[in-house]
């Protein structure tokens, strides 16, 4: 049980590290697709699966 707490924790670790960047990036596209498609989606939401 105790390789996979640590499985747990090295990947619950990577998931903190990451998670920066992809708000950044998730930002950065939603407002460029808001740019290019005014009104089109909520621009303070999450971007619609239909359009990934």
């Amino acid at each position: 049980m105790g390789d996979f707490e640590q499985f747990e924790d090295t990947i619950g670790q990577i998931l903190r590290d990451v998670m920066p960047l992809y708000e950044q990036l998730h930002a950065y596209v939603r407002g460029r697709l808001c740019e290019i498609y005014p009104n089109r989606f909520n621009c303070n939401g999450p971007i619609p699966s239909h359009i990934l």
